[in-house]
């Protein structure tokens, strides 16, 4: 970044479904970041009124976090209500029980800006019932950050299932806007279609190495898991339309 040049706004998209156990240190962990020009929006997808008391308290708390309720409607929808709420030049979503490090943003716009790149990709890590920070098996072996192919982008979906997540990217908003990317609605497999998606449509792509920077929650009482028990027959057509839409 030029010395006189001014800090993008990065808005970042947290859907909200109860799980108050672990919301407030996932918020902390945005708020706390050594990158202070960012702006969280929290769309509430109906939670109960404990979690609505809470989310109006910490909005009391922070000028950078706006609060949008809706009636509940799943994830992609509250995804696809805070992006058109979004004013920042990037977008970042993230989900309300998980953790960002404190340095992710900073590194994330110094690369993007030095690279000029349109999206940045990033390695995650667990967060195990213990709230032990855990590596994942294998990863790609990058040992620098550089930039990477469109082709080889999408290829870490395939190698790497956990490359598929929107938290595991920053890309900038005219991204979504100009190619009127959204979140498609009433799916399980929704980040299956997004993620390659965006990834099509940024013109340079860049990798953060030395991750991972995010740090995930693995919960067997997930909403996605439960929608795959409800409804097997759906869950299944989901994830072949997903999986055309993948390799289209």
């Amino acid at each position: 970044m030029m010395k006189n040049e001014p800090e993008p706004l990065v808005s970042v998209i947290m859907p909200v479904y109860n799980q108050l156990d672990f919301l407030d240190p996932a918020i902390k962990s945005i708020l706390r970041q050594s990158y202070s020009n960012l702006e969280l929006i929290i769309v509430d997808d109906g939670s109960n009124l404990e979690t609505k008391k809470f989310l109006s308290q910490v909005a009391a708390s922070d000028q950078r976090i706006k609060i949008f309720h809706q009636v509940n409607a799943g994830q992609s929808v509250a995804r696809n209500n805070g992006l058109s709420r979004a004013k920042g030049t990037y977008i970042y979503f993230m989900d309300s029980d998980d953790l960002v490090d404190t340095d992710l943003f900073k590194q994330s716009i110094r690369l993007l800006r030095q690279s000029q790149a349109d999206l940045i990709i990033f390695d995650i890590g667990e967060l195990n019932e213990k709230n032990e920070r855990v590596l994942m098996g294998d990863g790609p072996n990058y040992q620098r950050s550089k930039l990477i192919s469109t082709e080889e982008a999408l290829s870490l979906i395939i190698r790497y299932s956990r490359f598929v997540a929107p938290f595991n990217y920053f890309a900038r908003k005219d991204i979504y806007t100009e190619n009127q990317i959204t979140f498609p609605e009433n799916m399980i497999f929704e980040d299956q279609i997004s993620t390659p998606t965006v990834y099509s449509h940024a013109g340079k792509i860049v990798f953060l190495a030395g991750g991972p920077f995010y740090w995930y929650r693995r919960r067997g009482n997930s909403a996605t898991g439960e929608k795959w028990t409800k409804n097997l027959k759906q869950t299944i057509t989901d994830l072949f339309f997903a999986l055309d839409k993948e390799r289209q």
